[in-house]
């Protein structure tokens, strides 16, 4: 707790004032957490420090809150091009990340227990956000480093350990971080490194899907939008981490249904619900025969 609150007052996060008239102050509370190692061992206790931004109205206290995110889609590209390009992985973590931004509207807070300061003021503080969760570089002399944020935990891979280590040096002389070196574990990952490459074992990836269809035409036909607009993005997530993929990506599908949909530009009542999808399909599947 003590470590939190100097992080607090190093990172200038709030100013001691009086409460303005008609102004609210929200309240605040302790976060605990034990951070075990890969082995089960205790590594450390964590404490922090989280205000109680349920108390608050979207819209009238605020307008958006936003922290970086990567898709686990953007995750699962960025090991497999660092498998294949052979890039050097490292894992940062950043101290107190939700204390280096700006906020642009004033927000009250009651100071927390444990805060040896006399009288009852509450805090006040800034903070702003950005909208980012991959970044990369290119140097003229050919090196390619790319940077993955997820909140507060940032893995960086590059073709050179000078460009890694470049851009760890920066980062650290902006904000107090820790080095955790070679990647183990990230998002529920399990990343092992050697010389014969990288890895990764996952323990989850499955989900319902969001819309009921009426029939297994429907369903497939909904799937085969949703695979489509996932390759149109990879493709342009790859371009990013500089590879360059410019052939045609084909579809299979044995429904013969959506098929005749696919090429029939007749829409008729089993269709008029999911015309949306099919407008898509048939304009990316015109495209490829066109070009």
């Amino acid at each position: 707790m003590n470590v939190e609150l100097k992080a607090l007052e190093d990172n200038m996060t709030w100013s001691i004032v009086p409460l303005l008239p008609n102004s609210h102050a929200i309240g605040c509370k302790w976060v605990y957490k034990v951070k075990l190692k890969a082995n089960g061992d205790i590594e450390r206790y964590k404490a922090r420090l989280v205000a109680k931004g349920y108390n608050q109205v979207e819209g009238f206290d605020f307008q958006e809150t936003y922290s970086p995110v990567a898709k686990q889609t953007s995750v699962r590209v960025f090991f497999a091009v660092a498998t294949m390009c052979n890039w050097t992985l490292s894992q940062l973590d950043v101290n107190n990340a939700f204390l280096n931004g700006d906020l642009e509207e004033e927000v009250y807070m009651e100071l927390p227990q444990g805060y040896d300061i006399k009288g009852e003021y509450p805090a006040k503080g800034k903070m702003s956000m950005s909208d980012y969760s991959l970044f990369t570089m290119k140097k003229e002399y050919g090196s390619f480093t790319a940077l993955l944020v997820y909140v507060d935990d940032i893995i960086v891979g590059s073709t050179s350990t000078k460009a890694s280590d470049d851009v760890k040096q920066y980062l650290k002389s902006q904000f107090k971080l820790k080095d955790l070196r070679n990647v183990k574990y990230f998002l529920g990952l399990k990343i092992d490194q050697s010389a014969k490459g990288i890895s990764i074992c996952q323990r989850k990836k499955s989900k319902k899907q969001q819309v009921v269809a009426r029939s297994s035409t429907e369903a497939e036909y909904r799937s085969m939008a949703t695979a489509c607009c996932e390759v149109i993005w990879l493709k342009v997530l790859l371009a990013d981490l500089d590879v360059r993929h410019d052939e045609s990506v084909s579809f299979y599908c044995d429904n013969q249904s959506v098929l005749n949909i696919c090429k029939n530009p007749v829409f008729h009542e089993q269709t008029k619900h999911i015309e949306m999808d099919c407008h898509f399909i048939r304009e990316k599947l015109n495209k490829t025969f066109h070009t």
